[in-house]
């Protein structure tokens, strides 16, 4: 909320980046358990989380949204992000009750884990080197608007011949 009525942008990619290296946070805790010092796991989760917030105040803001009612417009967006992740929350939930009852290897949540660190680490790595092989935008070429030149034959205002008529009209 601060980051977007103050205007706080970071860099996208740094984010993604930042999101797929908690992936990682949270296999790695996973893996060992439930955390000894929770206050450290807390700092954890609350530093991962003031970066998604930074990253989704960018996004947002790239947006463009209007500056009247823009609180309202933020606050409402807030709410519908928690909506979201509760909703996914529940369906993580259910699904993994159900694949406890079906799942009988003793060291299945050590794989699902490990799984998650591997998966944050690729999506991590995959970031980190379109970003820094990527080029520049503006190196690509720049948009521009020019006058138009193309005409089309036919029909009114250069407008193409029309193959349809409602029953109302009629051809010229």
């Amino acid at each position: 909320m601060a980051a977007t009525l103050a205007g706080w942008r970071v860099d996208a990619t740094v984010v993604d980046i930042v999101i797929a290296l908690s992936l990682v946070f949270v296999g790695v805790v996973g893996w060992f358990g439930r955390p000894i010092q929770w206050r450290w796991f807390g700092l954890g989760v609350f530093a991962f989380g003031l970066v998604h917030g930074l990253g989704l105040s960018t996004r947002l803001q790239d947006l463009g949204l209007p500056a009247d009612g823009l609180f309202g417009r933020v606050i409402a967006f807030n709410v519908g992000v928690e909506i979201g992740q509760l909703l996914a929350i529940a369906v993580m939930i259910v699904l993994g009750k159900l694949a406890a009852r079906v799942v009988t290897w003793s060291r299945a949540h050590k794989a699902a884990h490990g799984g998650l660190v591997a998966a944050g680490l690729v999506a991590a790595v995959v970031l980190s080197v379109v970003a820094v092989t990527a080029e520049p935008a503006d190196a690509i070429g720049s948009c521009s608007v020019r006058p138009r030149t193309e005409t089309y034959p036919g029909g009114e205002g250069g407008h193409p011949a029309r193959d349809f008529y409602e029953p109302t009209e009629s051809p010229r």
